[in-house]
Parts: structure tokens; C-alpha cells; sequence
């Protein structure tokens, strides 16, 4: 899984080893790989990346892969149990993950003895991750990315509801499965499953660690403020920061990103046996140290300012008694700086190094507050409410102009190269227009007017463009300046409210 842009795999946990394929739609991904070996190779011609420090990469898998034996190991048709396919998720192989699951959860917290949970208790179990075998998987399932995946696509998967489901009533208890944490009879405890979204390679890379979702912390402080107690099972590909999830649960496990066989072994662990004893005991450990702040990207045992909130190697039992106080709540974050630079506008204000202008054929006028008109009146921006006071802009040609974001060039290559789209949180007012084009970076940009005429009066929409419909190199994406643009040639109306560079959901094309 990817680590933090600052802080390099050290903060990092290994993915699912559920394996990744093509199949069916899969066919982008394998162009995406193309592309970037096609990326390398042009790296390498230009001297951008040296050829001895590509032969030194080869060299390390190469070694790597002769002090395993392949070499020697003959064609893998003619080793032990080639082509007898049935043995894949036997019955056999899914009892070793799930004792895997339950080896690798860590407990971070169990104020009050909340765990484990008796055999007979009313358990709601809520959150989005509650019963979603994707996200317990994360990346490098199904799909490149691990998104657009549903519970249908892992047959011999078993969701964390599932699971503590079935543990529950085999002994007496219940649960029952609320995401949004809404019940009718009032639970003995509430569980809430939250966490990362699946991702892999580049997409998941962040400036900071913090969680930075409230999903987790608003189920939590409700049951809290409800006096019912609570248990975090929180999934991430690494150590994050959520002091204030922690601070609002009674236990929290760090289960990372489990698998398929997550919810038959967490039960194991979180429910216990009809006599009240625990079925299986925490025995995972830390195998990364936890930050205490959520600039704590790099974080290693013997460095000078080793100050984690969690140290390496740290896990309790529940032969533990200790109660866990309130832990503090600066994150750390300060300024723009911490703000993705793939984060262009929110609730139509620029965010961190970005500028909102408008253009005409006088020049650009930059937007403040809010508010701005072009030299010759051709283009204006205002502020409207949708939700909230002033949460979005309206945007209005009169003639020929265009409304951008700009700022300091930066290199969007990788978001390119990782198959990143353009995502347009919009409303069309109107369209009189002849032709609009949506441009990122250099070029014309994408004639998107036939479908905001389709658009026009019809709600708040949201679209994703993929980077590659607007450049066929990454090159030209190594200094933009200018990361989204809309342009009109005549009289156009349009709501904005949020532009930035997300993972491609899976079905992002060029069209809006």
C-alpha cells in the first residue's frame, strides 16, 4: 500500500492478500501499466532516470528472486499441486486467514472492560465498513484500486457484521446492522466499522496522517451522548492519526485491512465464550510505531525525536487492566500546506496554493471573497447558498470568457499516470452558449456543452473527467499551473462547489 508522499513505506501495512486479476472491464488496468512502463522508458531514454540506478532496481529483484528458488524451481506447471484449482480457498486455506485475522488485530484501548463482548449481549454493529468485504480488503482485489467492488464479488468472503452476527447467535445474542447507527431497541453495545477507502499504488499517498473522515467520530460521540458503549474496529493500510475516534470510543482495535476472513476472526476475539471467558485472546503487537501527532510521517525506533503516541511493538491483552485517558487533539496540521494541492476548490472558495480568476478578452481579474468581475463584465462570479450560507459560487457569461484556478506550477505526472479524474461537484442554470470547454493544464481542453444542455435545470450533479481524456502524456502535466478551466464562448450559468483530482471510481470517461 502507498505511505505518505512525506513519510516513505515506514508508515505502511501490508495489503489484503486477496489477489488481483483481470477480468470482465479490467482491460484499463492493464493500459495503465503499460502506460507507466511506457513512462519509465521514457525516463530512462532522457536521463531522468539513470541506467544504472534502473539496473541496480533489477538487480535487487533479480537477487531476491534466486535466494527464493524460482530460478530453479522449474515452470510453475510442473511444481506441486499445478492446476488443481480446487484447492484455491479451501476450506483448509480460509482457517488460516481467519487465525491470521485474529493474530493481527491490535488493541489500543479497552476502558471499562468493554471486550469482550458477552456471548448473549444486543450488539449494533454501524459504520460503513460494517458490512462491506471491499473496504476490509482495501486494494489489489478486484479492481486496480480496489474500488467499485461489492460483497457479491468475494463468494467465500465474510463481512465484520457477518461474522459477529454469527458468533452472537449461536450463543444467544444478536446483531444487528445499522450504518447510520438508527435502532429501534436500545443495544447493550454498539460497534463501528470505519475506515480508509481501498486503494493501491499512488493513490493512497497523503501529505499527513491524519484520518481526516468524521464518518467514525459523529456514530461514536451520538452513542456516546446516548451512554451506550462503544467499540472501534478501524481499517487503514497503516497507522493513522485518530486521537479524537479513540478519545470517543471505549475500545478500539486496530485491525488494518483484513480480508475476506475479517469478520469470523474478529469475532473470535471481540465475543466471548457463553461463560463469559474470552474465546481468543489479542496477541497482535504493533509492527509500526502509531503517531501522536498527524504530521508523524516518519516515525522510527532510535530516531532522535521518537515521540509516538503508540510506540512500536505496543498491545494490550485482556489480562490489561489499564484504562487509557484522554489523549490530545492537535493534530499538528497548520496552513495551506497540509492541503492536497489535488484539492482545487471547496464550497467554491480556492484551497491552499490555488486562486480562483475570471478572463476575458482584457485579461484575468482575480476573485476575492467570492466575488469578482471581469475587466470588461463579460464574466462574473458570485456567492450563493445551496446547504449553507454562501457554501457555493455561481458563475455567469455574458460574452466570451473563462473562469480557472491557478497558482505555483505543480507536477500532477503521477496523478496522471495513476489514472486520477477531474471530479465537478456542479449546477447548469443555463446554456446558450455554442461551444464549452473544461480544460486542465495546457490544450483546449473537452467540448462538454452538449451534455451540460442536458444537464441544464436538472440539480446538482457530480462528474468526473479522467486526466488522460485531456493530455495523451504525462509530460505536459509535469508543471500545471492552471489545473482546471472552464471555458464559454457565449452566455452560460453554472453552480460551483467543489473541484479536485480523486481515484477513478472505475467508470470515469470523457464525457460528463
Amino acid at each position: 500500500h502507498s505511505s505518505p508522499a512525506a513519510g516513505p513505506a515506514r508508515t505502511c501495512h501490508p495489503a489484503s492478500t486477496t489477489p488481483s486479476r483481470i477480468g470482465d472491464s479490467r482491460w484499463s488496468s492493464l493500459h495503465h501499466s503499460i502506460s507507466r512502463w511506457s513512462s519509465l522508458l521514457h525516463q530512462v531514454r532522457d536521463g531522468v532516470i539513470s541506467e544504472a540506478r534502473l539496473e541496480e532496481a533489477v538487480a535487487r529483484v533479480l537477487r531476491v528472486k534466486m535466494r527464493a528458488g524460482l530460478f530453479s524451481a522449474g515452470a510453475p506447471s510442473t511444481r506441486p499441486n499445478a492446476g488443481e484449482f480446487d484447492l484455491l480457498g479451501s476450506a483448509a486455506h480460509r482457517a488460516i486467514a481467519r487465525e491470521a485475522v485474529r493474530k493481527s488485530l491490535v488493541l489500543l484501548k479497552n476502558n471499562n472492560a468493554v471486550l469482550p463482548m458477552r456471548a448473549d449481549a444486543n450488539v449494533l454493529v454501524a459504520g460503513d465498513g460494517a458490512h462491506d468485504i471491499g473496504k476490509q480488503s482495501g486494494g489489489w482485489t478486484l479492481s486496480w484500486q480496489g474500488t467499485g467492488n461489492v460483497n457479491e464479488h468475494f463468494p467465500h468472503g465474510v463481512s465484520i457484521f457477518e461474522g459477529l452476527a454469527s458468533a452472537l447467535s449461536a450463543s444467544g445474542g444478536q446483531a444487528t446492522l445499522s450504518e447510520d447507527g438508527s435502532f429501534t431497541e436500545r443495544p447493550d453495545v454498539a460497534v463501528v466499522v470505519f475506515g480508509e477507502d481501498p486503494y493501491a499504488e499512488f493513490q493512497g499517498d497523503r501529505n499527513h496522517v491524519d484520518f481526516a473522515s468524521d464518518d467514525g467520530l459523529q456514530l461514536l460521540t451520538r452513542f456516546r451522548e446516548q451512554g451506550i458503549p462503544t467499540v472501534s474496529v478501524f481499517l487503514s493500510g497503516r497507522p493513522m492519526w485518530v486521537n479524537p475516534e479513540i478519545n470517543a470510543s471505549d475500545a478500539f482495535v486496530a485491525a488494518w485491512l483484513p480480508g475476506t476472513a475479517a469478520g469470523d476472526g474478529i469475532a473470535d476475539v471481540l465475543v466471548a465464550k457463553r461463560d463469559g471467558e474470552a474465546k481468543y485472546d489479542f496477541t497482535g503487537r504493533l509492527s509500526f510505531s502509531w503517531p501522536k501527532t498527524a504530521i508523524d510521517v516518519e516515525l522510527n525506533v532510535g530516531d532522535p525525536d521518537y515521540d509516538p503516541q503508540f510506540a512500536f511493538g505496543y498491545g494490550m491483552s485482556y489480562s490489561d487492566d489499564r484504562a487509557l485517558g484522554q489523549l490530545s487533539l492537535v493534530s499538528g496540521l497548520t496552513g495551506a500546506s497540509t492541503i492536497d494541492p489535488g484539492e482545487l476548490l471547496a464550497f467554491g472558495d480556492p484551497l491552499g496554493q490555488w486562486s480562483l480568476y475570471v478572463n476575458d478578452a482584457s485579461g484575468d481579474t482575480r476573485v476575492g471573497d467570492s466575488r469578482a468581475r471581469s475587466a470588461t463584465g463579460a464574466v462574473a462570479i458570485a456567492p450563493v447558498d445551496v446547504e449553507a450560507q454562501e457554501d457555493a459560487i455561481i458563475a455567469t457569461w455574458q460574452s466570451s470568457g473563462s473562469v480557472f484556478v491557478e497558482g505555483p506550477a505543480v507536477d500532477f505526472s503521477r496523478q496522471y499516470t495513476g489514472d486520477l479524474v477531474l471530479e465537478l461537484e456542479y449546477r447548469v442554470v443555463s446554456v446558450d452558449a455554442s461551444v464549452v470547454r473544461i480544460g486542465v493544464g495546457e490544450g483546449d481542453g473537452i467540448d462538454v456543452t452538449a451534455a451540460l444542455r442536458g444537464k441544464s435545470g436538472g440539480g446538482w450533479q457530480t462528474s468526473v473527467l479522467r486526466l488522460a481524456c485531456f493530455t495523451d502524456t504525462s509530460a505536459a502535466m509535469a508543471a500545471v499551473e492552471r489545473p482546471v478551466q472552464i471555458m464559454s464562448n457565449g452566455a452560460l450559468a453554472i453552480e460551483l462547489r467543489r473541484a479536485r483530482f480523486v481515484p477513478n471510481p472505475g467508470d470515469a470517461s470523457c464525457a460528463l
